[in-house]
């Protein structure tokens, strides 16, 4: 974030935006749904999806058995 504020001088955010600025881009970045160790859309990943699948599998059946099977918890 910082380095896109210092590579945008022309949009530089005002002591009023700043705080709507950052609270958007957090936002936008959790609401994308990255999980650790998948492919970029360059296909770029250091896990073929066999591992990918297990990793899914092995963190599905952990939140399972810590949350006793109730996703609202």
């Amino acid at each position: 974030m910082r380095g896109w504020c210092l590579k945008n001088p022309a949009k530089r955010k005002t002591s009023k935006g700043i705080g709507r600025f950052i609270n958007n881009w957090l936002s936008k970045e959790q609401n994308k749904g990255h999980v650790r160790g998948y492919a970029t859309a360059g296909g770029n990943s250091k896990y073929d999806q066999s591992t990918l699948d297990r990793i899914v599998n092995e963190t599905r059946e952990e939140f399972l058995n810590r949350t006793g099977g109730d996703p609202r918890v």
